[in-house]
């Protein structure tokens, strides 16, 4: 089932439990998406499990794009706070694959805790994309890795590369531009992005 549709979420937060069992793997929007857009959304505290199914995935979705060439896809003004509560043989937090044609702009995912170590695991995403623009990971668990001989792991150097920081306090010192973050969905008054619904909750 692929998604290629506009997904507004309009800074509405969503939290959830993402069960992906034994069969082939998928995520809250399928398993690819050619052409889509998903944009001005939190999913916030989302439960997740590791897959013992055959493909990796995600909160996202399973696939990016499966093939060269294929529309570009739209990840912008997103916030995800992930963390994974049972076993599986891959572990991949927010898409099983970023392959080909991703555009990323203003995503921050945080991953709380350790990312399970499985066949394959990642703190974020598998496969390459096009551009990644304000884009940050805070984890401390590696970007991408898997479980097979040194000399059969992939060429990680043509892989997701988006910023990293361990903890929100060093994403806050490196003092980066936030000022592409969209004033509607983020509050940059503490130094970094916070997603408003979020700040709004916490202050009352």
């Amino acid at each position: 089932n692929d998604f290629a549709g506009t997904f507004d979420g309009k800074g509405h937060v969503i939290s959830f439990t993402l069960v992906h069992g034994t069969t082939h793997a998928f995520g809250i929007f399928g398993e690819t998406f050619h052409g889509a857009t998903i944009k001005n959304l939190a999913m916030n505290n989302v439960k997740q499990t590791g897959t013992s199914g055959k493909n990796p995935a995600g909160v996202i979705c399973a696939q990016g794009s499966k093939v060269s060439g294929a529309p570009e896809y739209h990840l912008e003004n997103l916030f995800i706070d992930v963390s994974f509560i049972e076993e599986g043989s891959n572990f991949l937090a927010v898409m099983g694959n970023v392959m080909w044609s991703g555009i990323l702009k203003n995503v921050i995912v945080h991953v709380d805790g350790e990312v399970p170590k499985g066949f394959e695991s990642s703190s974020f995403a598998r496969g390459s994309l096009i551009s990644s623009t304000n884009s940050y990971l805070i984890s401390d668990s590696p970007l991408y890795e898997i479980d097979v001989e040194e000399s059969k792991k992939p060429d990680q150097t043509k892989w997701v590369k988006i910023a990293q920081y361990a903890t929100y306090e060093e994403m806050e010192a490196d003092g980066n531009d936030y000022s592409s973050f969209s004033a509607e969905f983020w509050d940059i008054s503490s130094g970094i992005p916070v997603w408003k619904a979020l700040a709004n909750a916490s202050a009352k």
